[in-house]
């Protein structure tokens, strides 16, 4: 995944909890500030039947904008498949198997002067991209053959 969309997704994701955090706040203070106020006007002015409907008209809304979060959530979350020992993302790039997070530098493994390992830096181990006949493969070997496989 090139760094601008990954950082184009993170700031996506800030932005909308920023935005959210602050309406919810806002929400709260002007709740707390005109409850004492208007609810004894707004109770004696109302039906019962006409509260419990705007109730329940609330709780509609918050279900949805629940669903609707989960909705935003899974469309951002990056799509992996695993191959090779590692996850790999729609852009055929390689993703650490544990922490889904992409590999930031590769690990060189002097082997018939090949790069054989790929590092992660959150868990700081070495994956290395292993083909079904169990031979090591570098990171263009292996993103050719997925290529070729996913053609095929």
């Amino acid at each position: 995944m090139k760094i601008t969309n990954s950082t184009k997704q993170l700031a996506i994701k800030l932005i909308l909890s920023g935005i959210f955090s602050i309406l919810g706040f806002l929400a709260g203070s002007i709740y707390s500030e005109a409850l004492p106020v208007f609810l004894p006007v707004i109770l004696q002015a109302m039906s019962k039947t006409l509260i419990l409907k705007l109730l329940l008209g609330a709780i509609i809304v918050c279900v949805l904008l629940l669903a609707l979060s989960f909705v935003v959530y899974f469309h951002f979350k990056t799509k992996l498949e695993t191959q090779f020992g590692v996850s790999w993302d729609k852009d055929n790039e390689p993703y650490c198997p544990i922490h889904e997070k992409p590999f930031s530098r590769h690990q060189t493994k002097i082997n018939e002067n090949r790069a054989t390992g790929l590092r992660c830096v959150k868990c700081n181990e070495t994956y290395h991209l292993i083909s079904d006949e169990a031979n090591k493969l570098t990171l263009p070997e292996a993103k050719k053959l997925r290529k070729s496989i996913k053609i095929t």
